[in-house]
């Protein structure tokens, strides 16, 4: 088996944190760039006699791009194994990784490269963002379990207004406005199980809502009656 094992373990135990002290500039996400994890591991690994060899293994896909102003480029997907090696006795252990970009240049390769590479290292390694703090550090207070008649207590039955902007009172929708009035009146005295007392959820009362030509309908008392079940659950 060799010794890449042991070795790889004892690069784990004397990397540091490699923080995430890098933006994006267009969304504005932090990340560790290819540089700091490089600067953070090699020393460490070439002190431990461990390297790296990639090998593209295949292109999963390559496409061309376009941005708004007509500028063209490639979006490129590599399927790419790095394997790492032993120096002291030859041995090595291999992983797979995709590096994944897009370029409106010449680089998108070299950018597959640098990112599969990047989370090759951090994977196998286990790279830490941050520093290990101590667990006692910080104390969390969990919120007591509240109970349903609690719950009832700080949330009052609601019922269902539906005003004539909303649901037409016509005999085209007499059936549905009394069918949503008794749901009213079933979640006011059900201890909220809509379901299981009424034997409709919101999602088939909105189904009754759509054979009604009412758009406002339902949008308006659909969106509601989801908003009810979601508290009820």
């Amino acid at each position: 088996m060799g010794d890449i094992h042991g070795a790889i373990a004892r690069v784990m135990q004397e990397i540091g944190a490699v923080a995430k002290d890098q933006v994006n500039k267009q969304q504005g996400w932090s990340f560790r760039s290819i540089y700091g994890v490089y600067n953070a591991l090699h020393p460490i690994m070439a002190k431990h006699g461990v390297f790296t060899i990639p090998e593209i293994l295949r292109c999963v896909s390559r496409e061309k791009i376009e941005t708004k102003s007509g500028n063209g480029g490639f979006h490129q997907v590599l399927e790419i194994a790095y394997t790492f090696h032993c120096a002291t006795d030859d041995s090595s252990v291999r992983c797979v990784v995709w590096g994944e970009a897009a370029d409106y240049g010449d680089k998108v390769t070299n950018k597959c490269l640098s990112i599969a590479h990047k989370y090759a290292l951090l994977q196998t390694f286990c790279v830490p963002t941050e520093d290990l703090e101590d667990p006692d550090a910080h104390i969390v207070e969990v919120a007591p379990v509240r109970t349903r008649e609690a719950v009832r207590k700080a949330n009052p039955p609601m019922a269902l207004t539906l005003p004539p902007e909303i649901l037409p009172d016509d005999k085209n929708t007499a059936q549905l406005r009394a069918d949503l009035i008794n749901c009213t009146l079933i979640i006011d005295q059900s201890g909220y199980d809509l379901k299981a007392k009424f034997g409709m959820s919101a999602i088939d009362l909105i189904e009754k809502i759509q054979t009604t030509k009412n758009k406002v309908a339902l949008d308006k008392v659909g969106a509601l009656l989801l908003d009810i079940e979601g508290t009820l659950k």
